[in-house]
């Protein structure tokens, strides 16, 4: 008999006597202690046994309830958490394309000339995403491994663009422009 089973055997026992024992003391005050004798000689062991195997049943069934109960509310907080991660991704995608438009629009609505002598791969602007970034050079709206005017654009950081042509890099910032060792002419 394992120890699970020995423990609730030996509670059923417990309550069998107790209720024995208030039965004899209910006899014993009508005067039927005939009747008690006749109860203890119905408790058999194999009453006991299905006694103990139905409040086994009851506890596998409330401890059942209660894991489908736990198992509901992780689901309904995973699905709550699921549905707050999808309104969170839509906005952030919502406002990274209203970044772009904007951008895009202060591009081409700009009226100053920007190929003037020296002032060539003007960086006007950096959009930065860990997902995707984009910078303005030139009116010209590139993306990381871009190239214009034979200068690859080799990674956009929040605040600066790392630049390279031939075997010279160098970091630029916004309102900058190519240096002179970078002409294309």
């Amino acid at each position: 008999m394992s120890a699970h089973k020995h423990w609730f055997t030996m509670r059923a026992v417990t309550i069998a006597l107790f209720a024995g024992m208030v039965w004899i003391g209910f006899s014993a005050v009508n005067g039927t202690a005939a009747a008690v004798e006749r109860s203890a000689a119905a408790i058999s062991e194999e009453g006991l046994e299905a006694e103990i195997e139905t409040l086994l049943e009851e506890i596998a069934a409330e401890r059942k309830w209660a894991i489908e109960q736990r198992f509901e509310s992780i689901l309904t907080w995973l699905q709550e958490a699921a549905d707050a991660a999808m309104r969170k991704k839509d906005t952030s995608l919502a406002v990274l394309a209203e970044c772009e438009r904007q951008l895009k629009k202060a591009v081409y609505e700009r009226k100053e000339p920007v190929s003037e002598v020296g002032s060539w791969g003007l960086l006007a602007s950096i959009l930065y995403s860990a997902r995707m970034s984009s910078v303005v050079i030139d009116d010209q709206i590139l993306h990381e491994g871009e190239t214009i005017h034979g200068v690859k654009v080799v990674r956009i950081h929040e605040d600066t663009v790392e630049l390279a042509k031939d075997d010279e890099r160098w970091q630029q910032k916004v309102g900058m422009t190519f240096p002179v060792e970078a002409d294309p002419v």
